[in-house]
């Protein structure tokens, strides 16, 4: 069973200019088959968000539907070739009914779909794609940005096809996929060095322990309030990650990810913490209150959430689950 947790958050220049958020997201589940994508619309064209949300679904639609036919050809300037073609005849029925150029449909693309203990992931133009695998978040694909570095590769570029970076493999332990636009790099990509931050590897973590929206939420809040400020773009990302059992993304899901690592006991109890403080950040002395744990013995357990990645912890002693 996978999933995702999905934000998009308008940039502050689209908001002084009272532009609309151009990056859009998508998951879609299908005949056993997980995808998600992430398109930012090019910030030049006026309809660029409607595009960037039709090259989301129509990329998932076509994976889902032909997720076999895909990962087992061989061809991989067909399947690119096929996949593009998929994007633009809904970029070009969009344009007629829009009565627009279809250039002005642009947008960036990156997906990413798992069936079994297979995976294909593709990229048109800027933005990241990670993985986590082992426990280490790793780049799988790194920005395209053509011929200059102010440019990119958009869905409607004559080259979209030949650029398109198309990967397929076998997942192994690979147990999740991060995907982001431009904006929020400042932040999770260290472009020099060709890594992403370790803090990535908190995200897959609350993800599969936390329910969607509340996660969903958490991220959002942390890009407008941090993110944001790094930069002008709108910003976006997409965790695709599985659960630890089949049980759904709840309580039984987030227990079972804890005993990987400790009991079934101390799990119940590092959950109990977790639950409290998801909604509201608390010193240890006020959280000892609410559990009813001897502040004493209680600091121990937050630290070592802590170090097991759940929780932060401020420099005045505040406990927080934040991304």
């Amino acid at each position: 069973m996978w999933f995702s947790v999905q934000c998009a958050v308008q940039g502050k220049s689209h908001a002084r200019q009272n532009i609309p958020c151009q990056d859009k997201t998508f998951f879609k589940a299908e005949n056993g088959i997980f995808a998600a994508s992430l398109a930012d619309g090019a910030g030049s064209c006026r309809l660029s968000h409607l595009g960037a949300e039709l090259a989301t679904r129509a990329i998932c639609d076509a994976l889902c539907s032909d997720f076999e036919k895909l990962f087992s050809n061989d061809d991989g300037l067909t399947v690119k070739s096929e996949l593009t073609d998929r994007i633009l005849d809904k970029l070009s029925e969009a344009a007629e009914e829009q009565d627009c150029d279809i250039k002005d449909l642009s947008s960036t693309l990156l997906f990413i779909a798992v069936h079994e203990n297979r995976f294909m992931l593709g990229h048109i133009g800027d933005g990241v794609i990670g993985y986590l695998k082992n426990n280490e978040v790793k780049v799988a694909s790194t920005p395209d940005n053509g011929e200059f570095a102010n440019t990119t590769v958009f869905t409607t570029s004559k080259s979209a096809a030949d650029s398109i970076k198309l990967i397929k493999g076998n997942l192994g332990s690979i147990s999740g996929f991060v995907l982001m636009s431009d904006g929020p790099e400042a932040v999770f990509y260290d472009k020099a060095r060709g890594i992403l931050a370790p803090s990535l590897k908190r995200m897959f973590l609350l993800s599969r322990l936390l329910p969607a929206p509340l996660m969903e939420r958490k991220i959002t809040d942390f890009f407008q309030s941090v993110v944001t400020k790094r930069t002008n773009d709108d910003c976006s990302m997409v965790i695709f990650t599985n659960l630890p059992d089949s049980e759904g993304n709840g309580e039984q899901s987030a227990k079972s990810n804890l005993r990987a690592t400790t009991s079934e006991n101390i799990a119940r109890k590092y959950l109990a913490i977790i639950n409290n403080l998801s909604e509201n950040s608390m010193t240890c002395k006020e959280l000892a209150k609410i559990v009813h744990i001897n502040s004493r013995y209680l600091e121990p357990t937050l630290n070592k959430l802590c170090d097991m990645g759940y929780l932060t912890c401020s420099d005045d002693g505040v406990y927080s689950v934040e991304p």
